[in-house]
């Protein structure tokens, strides 16, 4: 089972700029404990990724409000991408995440944090690896599958772009390989 998550969001923490009525602003590169303080904060909203910017930025984008020069949907797609370049995942596999580490806080966080993992130090894909890893551990083919689709599941209402082509040349390969 290929596991859809980008390396490179779980080295480090890294600077995302965002564009939003016409100017580019920059999100600092934070830790996985600032992303998941802004994400349980104001779940699943921009307004929990605009508290990661500059206390500037934050008011020039809340003026750019107030004029009406940023439309609802262009807030939600810098959410969304916002999230997406941090985790390395699709946005909703990383809200699909944090409802599962909501609901299993205790044990999950715990662990971690038995395992020396520090979520000021490490980049917000790393803790999600570790959620990850958290909730498979020891887990059964047909128990990871069952978490694996909870996580990969879009919230209704929204349309995923398939590549015809990449899909069927994956599912050609993945017929060859268990001949």
């Amino acid at each position: 089972m290929p596991d859809l998550a980008d390396p490179l969001a779980s080295l480090e923490p890294c600077g995302i700029d965002v564009s939003l009525g016409g100017l580019i602003y920059t999100i600092p590169p934070v830790p996985a404990s600032k992303w998941l303080s802004a994400l349980f904060d104001d779940f699943g909203s921009f307004s929990g990724v605009i508290e990661l910017l500059t206390v500037a930025d934050r008011a020039a984008i809340e003026q750019q409000i107030i004029d009406g020069t940023i439309a609802a949907e262009d807030m939600e797609a810098v959410f969304h991408d916002a999230v997406e370049v941090a985790s390395g995942r699709t946005w909703w596999v990383v809200i699909n995440y944090m409802n599962l580490a909501r609901g299993f806080w205790a044990r999950f966080h715990g662990r971690v944090l038995a395992s020396g993992m520090n979520p000021d130090k490490v980049s917000f894909g790393a803790y999600l690896d570790a959620i990850h890893f958290a909730f498979i551990e020891g887990r059964e083919e047909q128990g990871i599958q069952k978490i694996t689709n909870f996580l990969e599941t879009p919230p209704p209402g929204v349309k995923i772009d398939l590549d015809e082509d990449s899909e069927g040349e994956t599912f050609l390969a993945m017929l060859n390989g268990s001949r």
